[in-house]
């Protein structure tokens, strides 16, 4: 709008795809907003929020979530198993279950919800993961949200001088099971931040949990010629990393990249990252913990 702004009252408001939406841009916004289909966006932005009440200035800008006060549900907690009431599945205010492709642009998927369930994105059906893909990705599960994530989000760019993008995933507690979170590029790898930036540094949400269950793959490889790109796990709490990661340099040439997996107060890995180069210099890991737990082979 020419007043620079949009504000939305959104409460009550459920927007569900199960077809197929093609747009160059596209924004979906609704107290609760699920993908169940195909949303495919010509190398242009996506921004998707779920919450009760918005503030948009422009596209891209932040987009400022308002929980009124009083809100239903607010004594409730994220730190469950998922389940809502009478061992029914929590509703997030925003899933994936479908297909998200940005090409080479931009999705970003803001949320926020009184009992915390922020962003889920699920396993998709057999031979059709629910996927996400684009050269930015950002999930933002908001100061008290919780974000689930299975399936795949993918800023990879295996192009002949492709770079991989950058992946950034927010929230209070983020879960990561049977995930391929992957930005990989030909000539570079990306940047994938979980939970925070470099050492809790910068303005990036720190979370309080990040679990990471042995099933999933983080990736930021080099896949050709070019330096291993960089994967923060950061939590101010508990950081547990059973899956693989890796920020590898390229089979033709160059340097592994920077992997930090840090707990501030505890932290679990079972597998350490991969930064090797098979033509050049090994990458670095950095650990950050109060207390550590190494241990040899998959914990029990």
């Amino acid at each position: 709008s020419s007043g620079g702004g949009l504000r939305a009252d959104l409460t009550g408001g459920e927007v569900v795809n199960a077809g197929r939406i093609e747009a160059k841009n596209a924004t979906i916004a609704g107290e609760r907003v699920v993908n169940l289909g195909e949303i495919e966006i010509d190398d242009g932005s996506l921004l998707m929020v779920g919450a009760d009440a918005v503030y948009l200035r422009r596209f891209d800008d932040p987009v400022l979530i308002r929980l009124p006060k009083g809100s239903v549900g607010t004594t409730g907690s994220a730190e469950g198993d998922g389940a809502g009431a009478a061992g029914e599945p929590a509703r997030y205010a925003i899933e994936n279950q479908g297909r998200i492709d940005a090409g080479r642009g931009h999705v970003r998927l803001a949320a926020a919800d009184p009992l915390g369930f922020s962003i889920r994105q699920g396993s998709g059906s057999a031979g059709a993961p629910a996927r996400i893909a684009a050269k930015t990705i950002e999930l933002e599960g908001g100061e008290d949200g919780r974000v689930q994530l299975s399936g795949e989000l993918d800023a990879s760019d295996a192009s002949k001088k492709g770079r991989g993008g950058q992946i950034d995933v927010t929230g209070s507690i983020i879960a990561l099971t049977d995930a391929t979170v992957d930005a990989s590029g030909t000539r570079g790898g990306g940047q994938i931040r979980i939970g925070g930036e470099e050492q809790g540094s910068g303005d990036l949400q720190r979370a309080r949990a990040v679990l990471v269950d042995e099933a999933t793959t983080i990736r930021a490889d080099a896949t050709g010629r070019g330096n291993g790109g960089r994967i923060i796990v950061f939590s101010e709490d508990l950081t547990s990393v059973e899956g693989d990661l890796s920020a590898r340099g390229g089979a033709k040439g160059g340097d592994g990249g920077f992997v930090e997996t840090s707990g501030l107060a505890r932290f679990a890995i079972a597998t350490a990252p991969d930064v090797s180069a098979r033509r050049g210099r090994a990458g670095s890991w950095l650990i950050d913990p109060y207390d550590i737990t190494i241990q040899n082979g998959r914990p029990e």
